[in-house]
């Protein structure tokens, strides 16, 4: 039985949820902690689907 992880749409939709999650807790914020949350969410959508893909890769082998 295959995994979820090994669909792409699931390694980015993760991503852009967190990220979208974590960009509309920062517009609550102000100052350092909004930069803060933005950088969060941006490495969440630019980080968070390679490691998902590399963790896909791993189990498909196992």
């Amino acid at each position: 039985m295959s995994s979820p992880l090994e669909r792409p749409i699931v390694h980015y939709g993760i991503g852009v949820m967190s990220a979208l999650l974590l960009a509309s807790v920062g517009l609550l914020l102000d100052g350092t902690m909004q930069l803060i949350f933005f950088g969060i969410a941006a490495f969440e959508l630019i980080v968070l689907p390679q490691i998902l893909k590399t963790v896909a890769a791993g189990a498909a082998t196992d």
